[in-house]
């Protein structure tokens, strides 16, 4: 692989320094071809051997992970709970992740990618998928009220006449309330 011609006006045994490289070669590297002959003539060369690493590292990643959003409607995962043991034949230089932060808009299946780069610069990818689920309490809030029949001894009352500010969760901007009654009559007077 080095020599390129080597010639002798009689046999020549070639030898070289060194053969062998690790990852810790990787770049150029000076080596040495020696050409002897059977009279014990001898000369050497220097070569320049470059080693490239040029495989990709390997990714694996969890097939998923459980988020319950608490009581602030924020929650955060890091690499580590994704990687399942990515390897490269080298050395990893970076673990990466495209999302690390959930909030109400994720409720839901989402993928998240792992990037991971090799100290060549190669790179692979695998995926996570990252399900949402919403862990807030939703709080029922009420006002007393007071209200009169009309001439015709009726009144009908809304959700939102004793709804005090009802919400929590991530679906609480437009909470669907109900009322187990909604009709009064002179039945109804006092307290109910």
């Amino acid at each position: 692989q080095i020599d390129a011609g080597s010639s002798d006006n009689c046999d020549v045994e070639l030898t070289l320094t060194p053969t062998d490289f690790t990852c810790a070669e990787i770049g150029d590297n000076d080596v040495t071809l020696t050409g002897v002959d059977p009279s014990g003539n001898m000369t050497s060369e220097p070569a320049v051997v470059t080693v490239l690493d040029t495989i990709s590292p390997i990714c694996m990643s969890v097939d998923s992970i459980f988020l319950t959003l608490p009581g602030n409607g924020m929650a955060s995962i890091d690499v580590m709970q994704v990687d399942d043991g990515s390897t490269d034949n080298c050395a990893i230089e970076s673990l990466v992740i495209d999302q690390t932060d959930f909030d109400c808009d994720d409720i839901g299946n989402n993928i998240v990618t792992l990037t991971v780069t090799d100290s060549s610069g190669n790179t692979s990818t695998c995926t996570t998928v990252v399900v949402i689920e919403d862990g807030m309490n939703f709080e029922c809030n009420t006002n007393d009220i007071t209200v009169s029949l009309d001439e015709n001894g009726m009144v009908v009352i809304t959700p939102g006449d004793i709804d005090n500010g009802s919400g929590g969760g991530c679906n609480s901007e437009t909470p669907d309330l109900s009322l187990d009654q909604t009709m009064f009559d002179c039945d109804d007077i006092g307290v109910n």
